[in-house]
């Protein structure tokens, strides 16, 4: 879920050209703030401070290509996010609505002006989703406070309903609008933003192979900026570790110190399992791999592949949730192995099965009653008594 608020509220930047130009950012505060409130605004490769004065800021830029911007609060708050873009060598005028971002008017170069022409194909879309965001963020912040668990389950069907049947839909649809504009305007760095964009969203996956032709039809000059070329390491990542190629391997260290090697498992089936023990959805799937392990081993080997920032709440979920039996990873510890991307995870759960010569044969995204059976299904048919 986490990744999928990218698609809103994280965007990346865009590159164009070749020389670096010194641009301005100039603003107006739409009514009194204290001198020395503080904004943030990022590209994803830097964060700048900008200290606002008699209602107005000034930030200067040194940029090489078109480059898109987020401008926010320096406490998170939902209404105060601005994305727009700047081109080298065009100013970026800002009339700034302090209550709410999405409300400010901005004045700048071409890529600022396609950005707004989209930002409108999506309007209603957007309000939609900050309706019903801000409701399932209110039955999240519920379920955390809860004491009793007969409630906590409550709630998480909840949450579990509005993700799947209200806030999916919508990603869907948004990602339908942009892929539209890519195809309509292969010359703009808007294109490559939205294409890095759903290429690691959590709706991704149904859309890929329509995202490689988009991003061949782009013109070489956006292809061989580094945004393009990012682009493009997402889109061999997710072919190489589609159903049907060699699954890509790996050396890790488990949680004894232990060194996996997953060519060391030819001969077996081996599923990754992708998780974090703040995943509901991950944790619901772990009685149903544990009577997969405990029927099918030792033709089953599971490698739990964690994303726990913090490492003693992992450990106590591998024992908690007794699957410390099987083979468990933590990528805080992994950190240069860059697996999560290599194997093209933005969201998780996601399980990846493996075959004895080493061919990817499924993969699942997300937790349901149905991708576990269809687990349950292959299991059977290749590890049969």
């Amino acid at each position: 879920m986490r990744n999928l608020l990218f698609l809103f509220c994280f965007p990346l930047f865009i590159l164009s050209k070749s020389q670096a130009t010194k641009t301005s950012i100039i603003g107006k505060i739409n009514k009194s703030v204290p001198d020395n409130t503080k904004l943030l605004i990022y590209d994803r490769k830097k964060t700048d401070t900008i200290i606002i004065r008699n209602n107005t800021f000034t930030l200067n830029k040194i940029i090489n290509y078109p480059t898109e911007l987020t401008l926010r609060s320096l406490i998170y708050d939902q209404k105060k996010f601005l994305t727009f873009y700047l081109d080298p060598g065009t100013n970026a005028y800002i009339d700034l609505d302090i209550d709410n971002f999405s409300l400010s008017k901005v004045k700048s170069g071409k890529s600022e002006r396609e950005n707004q022409l989209l930002m409108e194909k999506t309007k209603e879309i957007r309000a939609n989703f900050q309706e019903v965001y801000s409701r399932f963020q209110n039955n999240i912040r519920q379920r955390n406070e809860a004491t009793d668990s007969i409630k906590k389950k409550e709630l998480q069907v909840v949450i579990d309903s509005l993700e799947e049947k209200v806030l999916e839909p919508i990603y869907v649809k948004q990602t339908l609008i942009w892929l539209d504009f890519v195809k309509e305007n292969p010359q703009s760095f808007v294109s490559i933003y939205r294409l890095l964009t759903t290429t690691k969203s959590r709706v991704a996956l149904p859309f890929m192979d329509q995202q490689v032709q988009l991003y061949n039809q782009l013109s070489e000059k956006i292809k061989k900026s580094p945004i393009g070329i990012n682009v493009k390491e997402n889109l061999q990542n997710y072919s190489e570790s589609n159903i049907g190629a060699q699954a890509p391997d790996f050396t890790l260290k488990d949680y004894q110190n232990k060194i996996i090697k997953l060519s060391d498992f030819k001969g077996k089936y081996v599923l990754l399992d992708f998780w974090a023990s703040w995943c509901i959805p991950c944790l619901e799937e772990f009685p149903a791999l544990k009577e997969h392990y405990q029927k099918y081993s030792p033709h089953l080997e599971i490698i739990g592949i964690s994303r726990d920032e913090d490492l003693q709440k992992w450990r106590r979920a591998l024992s908690k949730y007794e699957v410390n039996r099987w083979k468990q990873v933590s990528l805080v510890e992994n950190k240069d192995k860059n697996v999560e991307k290599t194997y093209f995870v933005s969201a998780i759960p996601v399980k990846v099965l493996i075959n004895p010569e080493g061919k990817i044969i499924a993969r699942w995204r997300g937790y349901s009653k149905e991708s576990s059976k269809e687990l349950e299904e292959l299991l059977k048919q290749f590890l049969h008594d």
